[in-house]
């Protein structure tokens, strides 16, 4: 029997994390911009920057927990074919033609599980 492999690390840095570490580097490597206040144009830059980070993360977090869920059933059923839930019209997400990010990341998980990827119509 083998061992589980171990669970990677995953990024679960908040939208004040993003925020902080970004104008942490800011000060080192561009020294000559000393306005940090919320009303600075580059700094609401940054804050954007940091929610759709925030917002890619959480997605890419849930689709991996789908991912989990969809593993396990998968595996109690046929060891051989991964299932998830993808929507056929939800780009950036997800779609028919597997363009999206959450299809993409489907694929990697079962060429990395050996299995074959059924991608299941959401509703269906």
């Amino acid at each position: 029997m083998s061992a589980a492999a171990p669970a990677p690390a995953l990024d679960t840095r908040t939208y004040q994390d993003l925020v902080d570490e970004a104008l942490a580097r800011v000060q080192i490597h561009n020294p000559e911009w000393t306005n940090f206040n919320r009303s600075d144009p580059g700094v609401t830059l940054l804050e954007l920057f940091a929610f759709l980070t925030e917002s890619l993360l959480l997605a890419i977090l849930g689709a991996l927990a789908g991912l989990a869920l969809a593993a396990g059933r998968a595996h109690a059923a046929d060891a051989n074919v991964l299932r998830v839930c993808a929507d056929p019209n939800y780009l950036p997400f997800s779609n028919k033609a597997g363009q999206g990010f959450e299809n993409k990341v489907a694929a990697i998980m079962a060429k990395a599980l050996g299995a074959r990827l059924d991608a299941l119509a959401a509703g269906g």
